[in-house]
């Protein structure tokens, strides 16, 4: 399913660049949660947790 994760990403992302870290699990692996409107109107949940590739910039508030 990676090329639905990685749509799902994009769509984050292009909405909302910045996303907040909700929790952090047992093995260091910061997590977000994301609602979208999918093209039947309805809503949908994600929960992405977020591997360190060199590709997320930290952005200290």
């Amino acid at each position: 399913m990676a090329g639905w994760t990685a749509d799902t990403l994009e769509r984050i992302l292009s909405l909302d660049p910045v996303v907040t870290i909700t929790r952090v699990d047992d093995f260091g692996m910061p997590w977000f949660e994301y609602e979208l409107v999918g093209d039947d109107g309805r809503t949908e949940y994600h929960s992405l947790g977020i591997t360190e590739d060199e590709s997320w910039e930290r952005l200290n508030l």
